[in-house]
């Protein structure tokens, strides 16, 4: 069986007196994709936030990787999983891109020589070599996802989390976007209003509506759903609303 799992159980959290999750129990394993879905407000950047452990003090238990999720084992669990942050300039703050791309492994202890192909093989794979030594403020929307993520894959994860990857994006970003999740052959999971991404990218979907689960089933059983999603907030995917 295999190591490379997700698993919450019981999970609620809240801001002082404002409930954000309720009761969430849920596994993800080895090689899915999995859509996060659901209302503004619905939790869906929270659970990913509470994974990686960027926030704290939730009650039930968050297990990585069979490891359960708790201060003294943050240093682990990050190391195994990428968080790509909503807003691309929350997460590049060094003035190149070679340097945030760099900046984890070189964190982590890695050498220079080590590094160097990290970086190259983390540009290669969001299409950015040509970005490597361009100033970070001098990108594009579309190129600073793109590095982002980058940032992300010199870790080699184990775990991809993607909050509203597609936010913003051209329609060429958005291809490639869709190209790096594909071929991401581990775990992903993708919280997005962007229906139509996620039918692109994702085997499942997890629909959240106040802090809930309402349903947790394969993509196409809940994204064809016209009147349950609608009942949620949410609308038919615009590739099937055409037809």
């Amino acid at each position: 069986m295999s190591h490379i799992t997700i698993e919450c159980k019981q999970v609620s959290f809240g801001y002082q007196t404002e409930d954000i999750l309720n009761n969430i129990s849920f596994k993800v394993s080895e090689g899915e994709s999995v859509g996060i879905i659901g209302e503004n407000g619905a939790g869906k950047s929270t659970l990913l936030k509470l994974m990686t452990g960027l926030h704290m003090g939730f009650k039930g238990e968050i297990r990585i990787e069979n490891v359960l999720l708790e201060k003294s084992t943050l240093p682990y669990i990050r190391e195994r999983l990428g968080y790509v942050f909503q807003e691309s300039d929350t997460q590049l703050f060094m003035s190149s891109v070679y340097d945030d791309v760099a900046f984890a492994p070189l964190n982590y202890g890695l050498s220079k020589e080590e590094t160097e192909a990290r970086v190259n093989h983390a540009l290669a794979e969001v299409d950015g070599m040509h970005l490597k030594y361009r100033k970070t403020h001098q990108l594009s929307g579309g190129e600073k996802k793109m590095i982002a993520i980058a940032t992300i894959l010199s870790m080699l994860p184990d775990i991809l989390l993607l909050d509203e990857p597609s936010a913003a994006l051209d329609p060429g970003n958005r291809r490639n976007l869709i190209r790096i999740c594909n071929s991401f052959s581990h775990m992903k999971l993708i919280a997005s209003h962007d229906l139509d991404f996620i039918m692109d990218t994702c085997t499942r979907v997890v629909l959240i509506s106040r802090g809930k689960i309402i349903k947790d089933a394969d993509t196409k059983t809940i994204l064809t759903d016209q009147k349950l999603l609608e009942e949620y907030g949410l609308e038919l995917p615009l590739s099937l609303s055409r037809r």
